[in-house]
């Protein structure tokens, strides 16, 4: 009789080990550190499938467990936390063999199955899911975790909009909001609270632009510290000036496909920051602040300067955020909001502004284009390609992909 698939399992772990010495040649290259993690994805499915096996037989049962999690925390020294998201994950996968599929092959990493497991439980509408399940796996391969998110919460938009055709949902995520002020024995501040998803946009954009007012160089404050100094700056500012009536509103852009602002389907509705919208929210919001439509059936604006201007203009600005949603170094997640636009044939050598020359960085990697001495090229259908500085190609970035939009089912 061969080795069992534990006893291989255990050698092919031995091999992997790194050795005393790193240089011994046991550390793995880039291809196969690569590799590495699709087969880890792969050993949790086939942990998951028989986590799930072992549960539907009740076999737990029989070391007096009330539960498979239990039978893990106690018998596999799991946490609760950590042995409830296997239960999750080994029934999900069996209630969804499609998406397990893709799973046991390694197409979809283990957050990705968790991402589209969470959808599935939001919706609670298991013949619904069955029916989108196809397009969320479609996307969950091709894209990023973030992608699955995105995409998910667009469905459940479409399907409460089915549900709920009297838009009290859209009255209960408002009734929800609120924000509690207290104070500790020695006098410090506690803040807390829940805001609508637009209203946590307008508190986030402020606060990023503060904190990158406030910045200097060797700043070692935690990210939550700079924001605490962002609120109180932006505080005290409104406290010290006279509110001027009749000003300008704040300018915000807003992406909405046609389909969806004429309420046919649930489609591109959201911020440059990625935050998903209701079109009743775009709508009001389109009364009351400065807003720049991002037209995707045509241009109605002139979107190339070549020569004429050496910085983009705010509507390319637009157009390249849509385009790249963020930076385009492969596996970047900084947003638009934290990107600078570069000219991949520099201005300096007569490199045009236009969009075929213009592509989203953040400023580290921006500044290894530059200071780096990384290349990249791009092409008709904007995906880029990313070479270090030997020569050697590195990675392929590709444009954001419009998520399909999700059609209303109505009412008959």
């Amino acid at each position: 009789m061969g080795p069992s698939g534990i006893s291989l399992l255990e050698q092919a772990v031995a091999a992997l080990s790194l050795g005393d010495d790193p240089t011994d040649g046991s550390s793995l290259t880039s291809d196969e550190l690569i590799e590495f993690a699709r087969l880890r994805s792969r050993l949790d499915a086939a942990f998951a499938a028989q986590v799930g096996e072992f549960d539907r037989q009740g076999r737990w049962a029989l070391d007096g467990r009330k539960a498979m999690s239990g039978w893990l925390e106690s018998r596999c020294a799991m946490g609760h936390s950590e042995a409830s998201r296997v239960v999750k994950r080994a029934r999900f996968a069996h209630a969804c063999p499609r998406s397990a599929s893709a799973w046991h092959t390694g197409a979809l990493t283990t957050e990705k199955i968790d991402r589209i497991a969470a959808v599935r439980r939001a919706a609670g509408a298991p013949e619904a899911f069955a029916e989108y399940e196809p397009a969320l796996v479609a996307l969950a391969i091709a894209g990023t975790p973030a992608d699955v998110t995105d995409l998910g919460r667009q469905w459940l938009q479409a399907l409460d909009a089915a549900r709920d055709d009297d838009g009290t949902l859209a009255a209960a995520q408002i009734e929800r909001q609120h924000l509690h002020i207290s104070k500790t024995f020695g006098g410090m501040g506690v803040l807390s609270g829940e805001f609508t998803p637009i209203d946590r946009e307008q508190i986030e954009t402020a606060l990023d632009r503060e904190m990158d007012r406030l910045r200097t160089e060797g700043d070692t404050r935690l990210l939550s510290q700079q924001r605490a100094d962002a609120l109180v700056s932006i505080l005290r500012q409104y406290n010290s000036q006279s509110i001027n009536k009749g000003t300008n509103q704040p300018h915000m852009s807003i992406h909405v496909d046609l389909a969806t602002w004429v309420g046919e389907s649930i489609g591109l509705c959201e911020t440059a920051r990625g935050a998903r919208l209701d079109r009743d929210t775009a709508m009001r919001l389109a009364c009351n602040a400065v807003i720049s439509i991002i037209t995707h059936d045509g241009n109605s604006v002139p979107l190339d300067l070549f020569r004429t201007q050496r910085g983009f203009n705010r509507e390319q600005r637009r157009a390249l955020e849509y385009r790249d949603r963020g930076c385009r170094f492969p596996g970047c997640t900084r947003d638009a909001t934290q990107t600078e636009a570069h000219h991949i044939d520099w201005w300096e050598l007569l490199g045009p502004t236009n969009l075929e020359n213009g592509v989203l960085l953040c400023w580290f990697h921006h500044r290894l284009v530059h200071e780096g001495r990384w290349t990249l090229k791009i092409d008709g259908d904007a995906v880029v390609e990313w070479y270090k500085p030997d020569g050697t190609h590195y990675g392929t970035s590709h444009p954001r992909t419009p998520p399909p939009c999700v059609r209303i089912p109505r009412r008959e």
